[in-house]
This record gives C-alpha cells, sequence and structure tokens, in this order.
C-alpha cells in the first residue's frame, strides 16, 4: 500500500510540473520570426535620428510567374509583368536602406522613410513594385527583442540625384501588417 502511495504521489507531483510548465509556455509571447522568409537585420542606428532609425538589410521573397500576370506594372500606357516584382514569392530579393523619420522632431509622429544604399538592389531597373511586406528584425536594443518594418505596396522609382529608389510610409509595430503573399 505504501508503495502504491509514492507511486501515486511521484505521478501527481510530474502532473503538477508539467502543468505549471505548460501554462509558463503558454504566458510567454511567442515571436514570429518571419513570414514566408521577410527578415531582415539592422546594420547600425543613426545615432543623430531618434527612434528606430538606421540602416537596414532586408531580405524577402517576391515576384510570380508571368502566366499568374495579367500585367502588374503600367509602362507606357500598357500593363506589363515584370519578372521579381510585386506579389509572389518566386524570386529573393534584398535592399539595404537607410530609414529615418520623416519629421524627426516631431515625437507623434511615427512615420518614416528610406533611402536605398545600393543601386543593384532590389533591381538595376528604373523602377520597383515593392509588394507589401512585414520585415522582422532581431535587436536587443528594441523593447521586446525584436520590431517589425512594415513596408507597403508601392511603385519605387529611383531619386534623380542619388539615383537611389525611396521607399515611404513605413511603420515599426511588434506585429506583422502584411501576410508577404
Amino acid at each position: 500500500m505504501r508503495k502504491t502511495n509514492v507511486i501515486l504521489g511521484l505521478v501527481c507531483v510530474m502532473g503538477i510540473l508539467t502543468a505549471s510548465c505548460v501554462k509558463e509556455k503558454e504566458g510567454i509571447h511567442s515571436i514570429q520570426k518571419s513570414v514566408n522568409n521577410a527578415t531582415g537585420h539592422n546594420m547600425g542606428n543613426l545615432k543623430s535620428l531618434p527612434g528606430y532609425s538606421g540602416n537596414y538589410a532586408l531580405s524577402s521573397k517576391v515576384g510570380h510567374n508571368s502566366s499568374e500576370c495579367s500585367g502588374c506594372v503600367m509602362i507606357g500606357g500598357a500593363r506589363k509583368h515584370v519578372d521579381c516584382q510585386a506579389w509572389g514569392n518566386k524570386c529573393g530579393s534584398n535592399a539595404s536602406v537607410a530609414i529615418s523619420k520623416v519629421e524627426p522632431d516631431n515625437q507623434e509622429n511615427q512615420e518614416y522613410a528610406a533611402t536605398g544604399l545600393n543601386d543593384y538592389e532590389p533591381t538595376d531597373e528604373a523602377f520597383y513594385y515593392m509588394p507589401a511586406r512585414s520585415f522582422y528584425i532581431e535587436n536587443s536594443e528594441f523593447e521586446n527583442g525584436y520590431i517589425w518594418i512594415n513596408i507597403p505596396e508601392q511603385m519605387l522609382e529611383r531619386d534623380d540625384e542619388s539615383n537611389q529608389f525611396k521607399y515611404v510610409n513605413i511603420t515599426f509595430t511588434n506585429e506583422a501588417m502584411f501576410e508577404n503573399l
């Protein structure tokens, strides 16, 4: 009888420990590290600018087969398909960008913009049809140890002076805003 009580007691203790471990894990905020492989890393903060301003290397899958597209980009008044641009995950794409606040002195405005750092990223074309993407950035300096850079769908064009792409309406959030389709 005593042996049975000891075994029953051990089983109860194991059950309590298992249940408490499960409850602890349920309370941990899960971090979704990527949505269709849209990730990046911080290459360094720009010290003179507040918030999330800095240089970032971004990587994502973009583009789709021409058979799935009736024309994604308007070129010369006609819709055309351009490989490795727009929605989808056919091609790997990279871009190194410098992100800064649009109004650095306005604490309430959290809108950011970016300028490309390399002429050849994400393409060497004169334009780039950027699909909506959320990029996961892990960095211990951020409040949760990570942040999402959200860039809405937009037609990127090169700046006449710098020859770099300009990205607008960028936001930083704790959750991904786009599904990266």
